[in-house]
């Protein structure tokens, strides 16, 4: 789904850095610079060095690609949002190129996270998850739930140009709509607040299940006797 961006991806003076910006700032050039260096998890390599990740790489990551992500979700939709005033025509590039590189910038360190947990699971990884999966599904919601971005696709879907777009944009269009649609858009007021907070329960849930599954499994074990 688009809230969850179709998957989700995790030194000591950079978590205190990001932990005072709360997703409020964009990091400068130089921020980013250092930050790159020393975290194995904002590696922009095809292979990420997942020996190299260790539990005080996660939060810093994690947060750092927030607030890009964050950044870059608003100014897309400052953008859309002031085409649709002015009546403008948009074209699948104006949209969708930009909303899957929100969806990218947010999910990668999460996504290398996601996979330590499967398969170095710790109770320091564990608490990182519960500390950060609520800013990543608040993130999520936000974007799915963004009015802009659901009215520009919905008239680059309505439009005369969209039947001549190649069919896989056309199939990515009304993907991004139908996922919107169920990941609450339309809801206003005190039911779009429920929504939201039935999915964040819903996330919580499962990661609990999930870590009773692997904790079940580690526990389990058959002794053969020849």
């Amino acid at each position: 789904m688009a809230f969850f961006f179709r998957t989700w991806l995790v030194v000591s003076f950079y978590l205190q850095f990001f932990a005072c910006s709360a997703l409020k700032a964009r990091p400068s050039s130089a921020d980013q610079e250092e930050v790159h260096e020393l975290n194995p998890l904002l590696s922009e390599v095809y292979l990420p060095p997942l020996a190299k990740i260790q539990p005080d790489h996660v939060k810093p990551a994690v947060l750092f690609r927030l607030l890009e992500a964050q950044s870059k979700f608003e100014e897309l939709e400052t953008y859309l949002a002031a085409q649709l005033k002015d009546g403008s025509s948009l074209t699948y590039e104006d949209i969708m190129p930009q909303l899957e590189n929100v969806y990218e910038t947010q999910g990668q360190p999460w996504t290398y996270f996601s996979h330590l947990l499967s398969v170095r699971n710790s109770p320091r990884l564990r608490e990182l998850e519960d500390e950060l999966q609520p800013k990543m599904v608040s993130f999520g919601l936000r974007i799915s739930q963004s009015k802009p971005i659901y009215r520009a696709l919905a008239k680059l879907n309505s439009s005369a140009a969209f039947a001549s777009l190649p069919e896989a944009r056309q199939r990515a269009v009304h993907a991004e709509l139908l996922d919107r649609k169920l990941s609450g858009v339309s809801l206003e007021g005190s039911a779009a607040e429920e929504f939201n907070k039935l999915q964040k329960e819903l996330s919580e849930l499962s990661t609990d299940f999930s870590n009773h599954v692997l904790d079940a499994k580690s526990a389990w074990n058959i002794t053969l006797h020849s």
